[in-house]
C-alpha cells in the first residue's frame, strides 16, 4: 500500500521551504561527503564510524533487528542504521549510487517518522 501523496507533499514542501531557508542563512553548501582524512587515512568502514561517533553499519542493523525481535523498534533506530550504511558506502565507494541510494532510504525513513508524529498529532 502506498503512502499517502497529499501527507508527503506537506512534508517535502516543509523540506524545500527549510532548504531555501538555510540557503538564505549559510548560501550555496559544498561540503564534502566525508572527511577526507577520515574515508582515505582510517581506511576502513569500522575507523570512520569511530571518527563520526556513529555505529558501524553491521552494529546499527544488529541494534535495529535486536529491538524489533523485542518490540523496542524506533525510528532513531532505523535512521541510524540508514545512516551508518550511508557512510559506510561513502567511505567504501565514495560519491558512487550506493551512497546517493543509502542517502535517499535515510531521507525516506526521514519523511515517514515526520508523516508518523503528524498522524498521531492528527489523531489519524
Amino acid at each position: 500500500m502506498a503512502v499517502v501523496g497529499y501527507a508527503v507533499g506537506n512534508i517535502l514542501d516543509d523540506v524545500a521551504r527549510e532548504v531555501d531557508a538555510q540557503f538564505e542563512q549559510w548560501g550555496e553548501q559544498t561540503h564534502p561527503s566525508l572527511d577526507a582524512y577520515a574515508a582515505t587515512w582510517l581506511g576502513t568502514a569500522e575507523r570512520v564510524a569511530e571518527e563520526y561517533e556513529i555505529p558501524t553499519a553491521t552494529r546499527a542493523k544488529f541494534l535495529c533487528e535486536n529491538a524489533r525481535e523485542f518490540k523496542r523498534m524506533t525510528w532513531a533506530h532505523i535512521l541510524i542504521e540508514e545512516v551508518a550504511e550511508a557512510i559506510e558506502a561513502g567511505t567504501l565507494e565514495g560519491e558512487g549510487e550506493h551512497l546517493r541510494e543509502e542517502l535517499v532510504q535515510s531521507a525516506a525513513v526521514i519523511v515517514s517518522w515526520i508523516k508518523c508524529i503528524d498522524d498521531r498529532n492528527s489523531g489519524d
